[in-house]
């Protein structure tokens, strides 16, 4: 596993093989407000890789912002 931590977000990537990978961007809990996966990508190691290092940093244009989901549990990847 790979993380990469932005202000308020964190990067990571799970690499189970070179065609079986997991990346996710996740906003933090803040007071008041719940975070939750905000963009996730699966597949082979190349395309998730490119995908996650195409993916706009926190707050720039383009970069996902919206709540899809609760943050996954580590049990659950």
């Amino acid at each position: 596993m790979g993380a990469r931590h932005w202000p308020g977000h964190t990067d990571a990537l799970w690499i189970y093989g070179r065609t079986d990978t997991h990346a996710v961007r996740l906003l933090a809990d803040v007071p008041g407000a719940r975070g939750g996966l905000v963009w996730e990508r699966t597949g082979t190691l190349a395309d998730t890789a490119a995908a996650l290092l195409e993916l706009p940093a926190p707050g720039q244009p383009g970069g996902p912002a919206l709540i899809r989901a609760p943050a996954p549990s580590l049990l659950e990847l």
